[in-house]
């Protein structure tokens, strides 16, 4: 997905159980991880989340869908 004009990937770290993000810098990948098991408060859960992920925009920023496994939730995670 393009987003700022540069590609993202939103994917499922499958080690960490985690919803990770790869964005392009320009010049090199920066990576961060959005929600699961490693991270910590603000609406985050520490369980293992990220897999059958999907992103849209909306009103100018990524909008993320993904399933936490314990719940068996939908989540849904936005920044921009």
């Amino acid at each position: 997905m393009l987003y700022g004009g540069k590609p993202n990937v939103f994917y499922l770290d499958s080690s960490a159980k985690d919803l990770r993000r790869a964005s392009w810098t320009g010049s090199a990948w920066a990576f961060e991880t959005l929600d699961g098991q490693s991270v910590g408060p603000n609406g985050r859960t520490n369980e293992a989340v990220g897999q059958y992920n999907a992103v849209v925009i909306y009103n100018g920023g990524p909008h993320v869908f993904y399933h936490e496994d314990l719940n068996n939730y939908l989540r849904h995670a936005w920044f921009g």
